[in-house]
């Protein structure tokens, strides 16, 4: 049996590195997390997303924007020092 290669994680910089709309490989890529873990945040709307044509696509904006507000939401749930 053949053992698959496993895909080195592209390192982003910069997000106007990034296409506008971006795929599952690509978000994969960014966040670090496996393409079974994105399509089911995508699934149940934790990830912004759309199917286009049988196919997940994910605006780079609508991303990011998702990314601070889950950041914000677990500092302000967070109990002050």
């Amino acid at each position: 049996m053949a053992v698959k290669a496993i895909k080195k994680w592209t390192p982003y910089r910069d997000w106007e590195q990034l296409d506008v709309v971006l795929t599952v490989e690509q978000v994969c890529a960014v966040l670090r997390i496996s393409r079974p873990t994105c399509v089911k945040l995508l699934q149940s709307g934790a990830l912004p997303g759309a199917k286009i044509a049988g196919q997940w696509r994910i605006d780079r904006d609508a991303l990011r924007d998702c990314l601070r507000e889950g950041g914000d939401a677990q500092r302000a749930a967070a109990p002050a020092v």
